[in-house]
């Protein structure tokens, strides 16, 4: 249930793995793309995979651009950045070279006299930071050292239109039918249909519509607690970075995924700070 990445993925990775079983998505009928979350881990491009794909599909399909790391602008203090690599080394390398180790993980002190040489903690800082460009043989080849920042509205439609084997439903739940000992067994959408699974699967959110889940609160811990998204023109061929901008600011801070066609942008804030309205204001300035 849901009709986001997460829904369409899931789908994806059991129709590919669970061949024989009949997969539906239900989403409701006024449901959209959040296209919030366009910066992927390393970890992605395998699950990707497993999934049936390739990885041209991301490029040519889905609008991917490639993301080596985060930079964190202003976050120690004004104009003091922190870099976050990608290294997923393999253990004889990441065991015999105690320098690799040391330089990747030193970047998660944020101590401010902590020094940390960014060529030794960044695959392919040079290439990739200084000069803006990319070597795929090699990239390939550093164990995981990067991912992609993905079109999340293009990805669910490629998916759509790719797996023909999942059937989509589109139409609201209203109604769970549930047992103390079997949980769910049936539920009930707005069009009159019943859905009677094995397995329910729930991708909704924060609505949590399956789940009844208690939302934690996390005020004691959690800085920010809001965020405004929005998409922003660019040239492409002049602003692409191959990594994500998280810029700390007034209010919060503010992410930059760069896309094919555009930049997903966001606001990340804490509204008893923050009202919605003062944020949105500040966003569209500082653009």
């Amino acid at each position: 249930v849901g009709g986001g990445t997460s829904a369409w993925l899931t789908a994806a990775y059991l129709s590919y793995n669970k061949l024989n079983n009949d997969i539906i998505v239900v989403d409701s009928e006024l449901g959209s793309t959040v296209e919030v979350g366009e910066a992927t881990l390393p970890t992605f491009l395998e699950f990707w995979t497993d999934c049936g794909f390739s990885h041209d599909d991301l490029f040519h399909q889905v609008g991917a651009t490639i993301k080596t790391g985060i930079l964190f602008t202003n976050w120690q203090e004004e104009n003091k950045d922190i870099w976050h690599p990608f290294y997923r080394g393999q253990d004889d390398i990441w065991d015999e070279n105690p320098l690799v180790q040391q330089h990747a993980f030193k970047y998660e002190l944020w101590s401010k006299d902590q020094t940390c040489d960014v060529k030794y903690s960044m695959a392919n800082y040079d290439r990739c930071v200084i000069h803006n460009k990319i070597d795929l043989e090699q990239i390939n080849q550093l164990y995981r050292s990067y991912t992609v920042h993905i079109d999340c509205k293009k990805l669910v439609e490629f998916i759509q239109q790719k797996n023909q084997k999942v059937k989509f439903i589109k139409s609201a739940v209203n109604h769970i039918y549930r047992e103390d000992i079997v949980g769910i067994y049936e539920v009930l959408l707005n069009n009159g249909e019943t859905i009677n699974a094995d397995l329910y699967i729930d991708c909704t959110g924060f609505k949590s519509v399956l789940k009844k889940q208690k939302k934690v609160d996390l005020s004691d811990r959690l800085f920010c607690d809001t965020a405004i998204a929005s998409h922003i023109p660019y040239n492409h061929k002049e602003e692409l970075r191959p990594y994500t901008i998280c810029d700390a600011v007034d209010h919060g801070w503010i992410w930059k995924i760069p896309l094919q066609e555009k930049y997903g942008s966001g606001l990340v804030f804490n509204r008893s700070v923050t009202e919605p309205e003062e944020a949105e204001k500040y966003f569209i300035d500082y653009w």
